[in-house]
């Protein structure tokens, strides 16, 4: 499952991944795209080059937004999860756990 993953630290939105068991930490989960699975597949390279010692030469990939930017885009994708149901788990489920707005 892909969704977004709120850090109160620091107040910023990133693109997270998820098991269907724990998708509920994700805010509006839903199932993998083939441009989810390209970035799932980047993050494992990298990590797995830094792993060996080597240094990552490819891009880094930072959060989606941040500050008031970040709690706005949350907001929209609580909307969208409401009215695309049959995409997500459900909207209680999806934005519950450590993904609150605020903390």
């Amino acid at each position: 499952m892909a969704g977004l993953w709120f850090a109160a630290h620091g107040r910023t939105v990133w693109l997270g991944f998820a098991c269907d068991r724990h998708s509920e930490h994700l805010i509006a989960a839903r199932p993998m795209r083939p441009r989810d699975r390209d970035v799932l597949a980047r993050r494992r390279d990298r990590h797995r080059t830094e792993l060996s010692g080597t240094r990552w030469a490819g891009e880094r990939e930072g959060p989606l937004a941040r500050g008031a930017a970040a709690e706005r885009l949350v907001e929209r994708a609580k909307a969208w999860a409401a009215t695309h149901r049959h995409w997500c788990r459900s909207v209680s489920r999806s934005t519950s756990g450590g993904s609150r707005v605020g903390g």
